[in-house]
C-alpha cells in the first residue's frame, strides 16, 4: 500500500492538485486504489487513454500520443470542482496513468520542473510555472505561447508549452473525462 505524508504545515502547492501537500512525522496509508496499475485503452486515432485517481479523493485520465522517442502525454485530475492539468514526455506508458512526475524519494517530496494549469469553471484557469520544486509564476489573467516558452528557456525550466488554457476551458464544458474523447487531438493539445 502507498504512504503519504500528511499534517498541519503546508510546505509545497503542486499544480497537478493545487491542493497543499502538508506532512508530519507519520505517514498515512492512501486508498487501495492509489497504486493500482491502470490498463491503457488504444483509441481510434491512435492515442492510448488510461483512466486513474484515487478512490474518492480524485478523478483522473491520461492520454498519450507515439512520438519518435516515447510519448507525449496529457494528464488531467478532477477534485469536486477543481480540473488540473499537466503534460510532458515520457519514454514508456506509465503503470499508474500518472505522467506529472510529482511523487516520493524516500521521505521528499520530488515535484518537477513543469507548465501546468487549474481551473474551478469559473473563469479563466491559472496558468502555474514550477521551476526547482517551487511555484515560480502563476496568473489568471492568461500568457502567450511565446511568454510561456521564453520565460521556461531564460529560467533552465525543462518543461514546455502546451495548450493548458484551451483544453481546461474545454473540459469546462464537460469533465476531465472529456480528455478521452474525439473532442481532444494532439494538434489542439501540443501545437
Amino acid at each position: 500500500m502507498s504512504k503519504i505524508w500528511i499534517g498541519v504545515a503546508a510546505v509545497a502547492t503542486i499544480a497537478t492538485g493545487y491542493g497543499a501537500w502538508n506532512f508530519l512525522s507519520r505517514p498515512v496509508d492512501m486508498p487501495p486504489s492509489a497504486g493500482k496499475q491502470v490498463t491503457w485503452e488504444k483509441m481510434a486515432d491512435g492515442s492510448f487513454v488510461a483512466q486513474s485517481g484515487v478512490g474518492g479523493f480524485s478523478d483522473a485520465l491520461t492520454r498519450c500520443w507515439s512520438i519518435k522517442d516515447g510519448y507525449e502525454c496529457v494528464h488531467a485530475a478532477q477534485m469536486s470542482q477543481t480540473i488540473d492539468i499537466s503534460a510532458g514526455e515520457v519514454k514508456t506508458l506509465p503503470n499508474d496513468g500518472n505522467i506529472s512526475g510529482i511523487g516520493f524519494e524516500g521521505d521528499k517530496l520530488i515535484i518537477p520542473d513543469a507548465y501546468r494549469c487549474s481551473s474551478i469553471g469559473i473563469g479563466n484557469p491559472e496558468e502555474t510555472i514550477v521551476g526547482r520544486g517551487n511555484r515560480l509564476a502563476s496568473t489568471s489573467k492568461g500568457w502567450s505561447k511565446a511568454y510561456v516558452t521564453k520565460y521556461l528557456a531564460d529560467n533552465g525550466i525543462s518543461a514546455k508549452w502546451f495548450n493548458c488554457v484551451g483544453l481546461a476551458k474545454l473540459l469546462d464544458d464537460g469533465s476531465y473525462a472529456t480528455l478521452g474523447t474525439t473532442s481532444v487531438t494532439r494538434k489542439m493539445v501540443f501545437d
